[in-house]
């Protein structure tokens, strides 16, 4: 009885070593490089309209800290520098994209990458705590957005894409 059991044994070590060399095989099959580089993603557009009610507060919040991706334009401001020439209406528009892009995907790494592309204040990751003395539009906007939501204004600096933190 004790032979049979050694038997047995052997025959499902075989039997797993066979599976494992055949998994071994396949995901050599499967993620080896051809050589041929991936095509690129596919250029997403971002057409949705912007909703400025989407994480907006019925009543404005006492305190909370936002940051902000700041857009602007040429001659807009003395104080801001855009980061290319652009129109009013073109930073309107790529304001409305960046909208749409965290809006598609409203996480804080998302946040950080558009702002590390796109923000154009001299601090680009730097919070404001509320109340504060921001211009009245930046402060309305602040005060009125949910926590981890963005609201976009406009401003005499430029186009504001402000984001509730905390």
């Amino acid at each position: 009885m004790a032979k049979r059991k050694s038997k047995q044994n052997v025959s499902m070590l075989g039997a797993v070593i066979v599976a494992a060399l055949i998994g071994i095989a396949l995901a050599m099959v499967m993620f080896n490089d051809s050589g041929t580089p991936l095509p690129p993603p596919p250029e997403v557009e971002f057409n949705e309209d912007y909703d400025d009610t989407w994480g907006k507060l019925p009543t404005a919040a006492e305190r909370g800290t936002v940051s902000q991706i700041l857009v602007s334009w040429t001659g807009a401001n003395p104080e801001v520098t855009p980061k290319e020439e652009r129109t009013e209406e073109e930073a309107r528009k790529l304001i409305d994209e960046i909208w749409a892009r965290y809006k598609n995907e409203p996480s804080e790494a998302n946040w950080k990458t558009l702002q590390a592309k796109h923000n154009e204040d001299a601090s680009p990751h730097q919070m404001y705590p509320f109340p504060g003395r921001y211009v009245p539009q930046f402060s309305e906007t602040a005060q009125t957005t949910k926590v981890g939501f963005a609201r976009i204004c406009k401003s005499d600096f430029g186009f504001h894409l402000i984001r509730r933190e905390n």
